[in-house]
């Protein structure tokens, strides 16, 4: 689909969206609740059930502005079926009305089950091409990317994802630091080194929030699991498991074809875009925040 905003003008590229139906039904169908969004690279992304980055949706924009991210929202709204946007003028509102100083981990809500967004450099080389090389590039990225992510946990006989195994085995390694005194009802306080941690087994909630947010049972629950002689991975959150990966990876990509077989397109051809020269030398890495190392 192509916009015009002036018909009698000559027409000029200025925005491309790129989204593919098998991205869209994999974080649909297996993805945890949450989206980041890169500045750097225009990208929605979304995080798979081995806590690794998995790809919505790019753009091509003319800067980075109100303008093109409010354009590049408003597609992605639709593409994924988000009703106008309703949950995100929701949690505008909750993070105004407590203050940007309190955006801290005592109070990111639990649904996400994700600890941080880390950013992608895999596309790095691709960026200085011309827009088309690029973009079929970056496809094929994405494609051999997809297929690898799906051949690795058809070959795993764990019930969960190799990265959450780590975690829960290392979590497990601190339990040795724990003494459990139980309270009834599966509520069970927990002392560790010289603080108090409450865990609720059945509502899967510890005090330090950690097993809320990520989805991943702490040393604090863990070691009231092993207390009632209990799996732990039966205490994973399901989108961690195996099940729920190879449902983000079975849509498949189509493989691109030659240009020379891509159909003729009638209309005006669409001029490039006006050179802006940025002063200095062109950067190749993106600037870092201030909480990244």
């Amino acid at each position: 689909m192509c916009d015009r905003a002036h018909t009698s003008a000559p027409p000029v590229f200025k925005r491309l969206y790129i989204g593919f139906n098998a991205l869209r039904n994999g974080f649909l169908h297996g993805c945890r609740s949450i989206i980041g969004f890169d500045g750097c690279f225009r990208s929605a992304v979304g995080r798979d059930g081995n806590d690794q980055i998995f790809p919505i949706a790019w753009v091509v924009v003319e800067g980075e502005n109100y303008d093109s991210w409010s354009w590049f929202l408003g597609l992605l709204f639709d593409d994924l079926c988000i009703h106008h946007g309703y949950g995100w003028t929701l949690a505008h509102q909750d993070f105004t009305a407590i203050g940007v100083q309190k955006f801290c981990q005592a109070f990111i809500s639990t649904n996400s089950k994700c600890e941080t967004i880390t950013n992608n450099r895999y596309i790095l080389k691709v960026r200085s091409k011309d827009i088309i090389d690029m973009l079929e590039d970056i496809c094929r990225l994405v494609m051999a990317r997809m297929q690898a992510k799906r051949e690795l946990m058809l070959r795993s006989n764990d019930e969960i994802c190799p990265n959450i195994r780590k975690k829960l085995e290392k979590n497990k390694r601190e339990t040795r630091f724990c003494h459990v005194t139980p309270a009834g009802n599966l509520k069970i306080e927990v002392q560790h080194m010289e603080k108090s941690h409450v865990v609720n087994l059945s509502d899967r909630t510890c005090l330090c929030r950690y097993w809320d947010i990520s989805g991943i049972p702490c040393n604090h629950a863990i070691s009231c699991i092993v207390w009632l002689k209990e799996y732990s991975d039966n205490y994973v959150n399901n989108y961690y498991k195996n099940e729920a990966y190879l449902k983000t990876y079975e849509f498949l990509m189509e493989p691109l074809t030659v240009k020379d077989t891509w159909p003729q397109v009638e209309g005006p051809r669409v001029l490039p875009p006006p050179v802006k020269k940025m002063p200095g030398r062109p950067k190749k890495k993106r600037r870092r925040e201030v909480h990244e190392e």
